[in-house]
């Protein structure tokens, strides 16, 4: 159900003619009920939540065993895509594996390295460590000195794998990072991951940075490919690890997932090339960690139809 939310306003999302709201188990007769919101750093700040009916209350739906945390841009955070975040492969790679608790901090414009990038005032080793994000509305509250608080890991269960895909803002020329410093950020980074989750295995994307026309056919293009590589050797005793090998970081190589056409005119995955990296990207986790595909029936795309079905298209 897709909903305008304004201010100081209620929403019936549940009524007698919801699917399955008369649906019962002997053993569970509970419904779930899970509130995704699409814009960015405002979010919903919700006042009361009302449950009727006889005997209705609400109870905690319990975690799942699995978890999951993607780090990354606009690219991990849907930009431009039908319905944004929910959109993104990132969404539609963790909620299509199904019992995975996940989380993706991804924010437009942020690069890698401690910098301002397209109103970022930090990059994602200082802003991946801290509560707030980097809204103006964050700002406002926390301002940006010494004392913003920092996010309590201890407080949450760890990520058992963590998926990163940054540096499509470091490797822009307007930003002036060099391949040096995009280095020992990258390090930086996987090091601070390691450090609160030492059992997660961490997966790093090679990065797309569009297409150019090569006689009659495209070619993918790169940024920072060799860097990105010799930052996962480093922690693998030289070996790019892609294919589950020792090592707890590895190397997920984008070339050949995307066309051309899967780009869309502002530089960002269509709905299609989200969809596509988010199936590649199970398929290779469910290979190399050997974790079982939990979600039955088709795979599909909230509320978006990227297949065609009308005769008359």
């Amino acid at each position: 159900m897709l909903t305008n939310v304004t201010a100081n306003s209620t929403h019936l999302f549940v009524t007698p003619e919801t699917a399955g709201y008369n649906l019962t188990h002997p053993s569970n007769s509970t419904q779930t009920f899970e509130m995704r919101v699409t814009n960015w750093a405002y979010g919903v700040q919700i006042e009361c939540v009302h449950a009727s009916g006889p005997g209705a209350r609400l109870v905690h739906v319990p975690n799942y065993a699995r978890t999951m945390e993607l780090i990354g841009d606009s690219l991990s955070a849907g930009q431009y895509a039908t319905l944004e975040g929910i959109s993104s492969y990132s969404w539609g790679l963790m909620y299509g594996l199904g019992n995975v608790e996940f989380s993706i901090t991804a924010y437009p414009g942020i690069c890698l390295h401690e910098s301002r990038c397209y109103g970022n005032l930090h990059g994602q080793t200082y802003q991946w460590l801290k509560i707030p994000d980097t809204s103006g509305r964050a700002l406002d509250i926390y301002g940006d000195g010494p004392d913003i608080p920092s996010w309590d890991f201890a407080a949450h269960p760890a990520a058992d794998i963590t998926v990163i895909n940054i540096g499509t803002n470091d490797n822009n020329t307007a930003n002036n990072i060099t391949s040096a410093e995009f280095h020992d950020s990258y390090i930086q980074l996987i090091n601070e991951i390691h450090a609160r989750w030492p059992a997660s295995q961490i997966v790093v994307i090679s990065l797309w940075s569009g297409f150019s026309q090569v006689s009659n056919t495209w070619a993918q293009g790169g940024g920072f490919v060799d860097t990105i590589q010799d930052v996962v050797r480093s922690f693998n005793n030289g070996s790019l690890n892609e294919r589950g090998g020792e090592g707890f970081v590895h190397y997920f190589n984008t070339t050949g997932i995307l066309e051309h056409n899967d780009i869309g005119p502002l530089y960002h995955p269509t709905d299609v090339g989200h969809i596509k990296l988010a199936s590649h990207l199970m398929q290779y986790i469910k290979l190399t960690f050997g974790w079982i595909l939990e979600q039955s029936g088709p795979e599909v795309q909230h509320e978006t139809l990227y297949w065609n079905d009308q005769s008359s298209y």
